[in-house]
């Protein structure tokens, strides 16, 4: 008899618990599509520099999130696309978009070069800026000797290795 009482309540228990767990599944949302590069574009647009800087970095930080939960090569697999795609996009550019490309990143390295360079003849350069600076004194060089497809190859300087970064130094 006793029995027989609890077991509308056990009943009641049981469906309120699963309910909840049902309602907490729905409640939560699927996880956000990250923009693509020209969504993103578009979204920066029209921001203030330090705006700029940050939503960039806030993009970068949940992208590189993303990745570490991957497994390595679920990770690597994921990266590689990516880089296809991009490979891709390039070779899909015909000559006259390729040129304008190019004038378009190097207007943009030449303006870089211009503001480093000022704040190197002020003596408010940054070592990291003063690395940066480095760079694209040798990217500016190569794009002078016309460093397109076939050109030589990147060395790297002693120490400096690619793929790793000093953002943690």
């Amino acid at each position: 008899m006793q029995k027989m009482r609890m077991m509308p309540c056990a009943v009641a228990i049981l469906l309120a618990s699963g309910s909840h767990l049902a309602l907490k599944a729905a409640d939560e949302a699927p996880p956000a599509k990250a923009p693509d590069r020209p969504e993103l574009r578009e979204q920066l647009k029209n921001l203030t520099p330090e705006e700029r800087a940050a939503k960039i970095k806030e993009f970068r930080e949940q992208r590189r999130d993303e990745l570490q939960k991957l497994s390595p090569e679920e990770r690597a697999a994921k990266i590689k696309e990516e880089r296809d795609k991009r490979a891709a996009a390039r070779q899909a550019l015909t000559p006259q978009e390729r040129e304008a490309k190019r004038k378009e990143m190097r207007e943009r390295m030449d303006k870089q070069l211009g503001e480093l360079r000022k704040k190197k003849a002020d003596g408010t350069l940054t070592p990291q800026e003063e690395k940066h600076l480095g760079r694209l004194e040798e990217v500016s060089k190569r794009f002078d000797q016309g460093g397109g497809p076939g050109a030589a190859p990147r060395r790297h300087p002693p120490g400096d290795q690619p793929g790793k970064s000093d953002g943690g130094k």
